[in-house]
């Protein structure tokens, strides 16, 4: 499994507030229906407000790197990804899912 994990942090003047940043919220959860590569997907606002905290996290899993190359190709996720691209800067990681060494502790 391959886990696909988005940061966004808005740029001034831009706030979670705005009606079309709610419109793009609400787009972003509905990935989870439109992109059938996508297994399982979190989504939502940062509920810390610390100066290095991000805004919003996605966090997706997919079976395969073929799976997430589905995904980022759909078009569902270019269009919504590129609202967000145009209102924030993101941080994005790809990683296979591990158990932590400490889990069998």
């Amino acid at each position: 499994m391959i886990q696909h994990i988005v940061l966004l942090r808005l740029r001034p003047p831009h706030t979670p507030d705005e009606p079309a940043l709610q419109e793009l919220e609400r787009d972003t959860h509905r990935l989870g229906d439109a992109v059938p590569a996508i297994k399982e997907m979190r989504f939502g606002r940062n509920v810390t407000r610390r100066a290095d905290a991000h805004d919003y996290a996605l966090v997706a899993l997919f079976v395969d790197e073929a799976a997430l190359a589905d995904y980022l190709d759909h078009p569902a996720h270019r269009e919504v990804s590129a609202r967000w691209a145009a209102v924030s800067d993101r941080a994005v990681a790809d990683l296979y899912e591990t158990p932590s060494p400490h889990a069998e502790e």
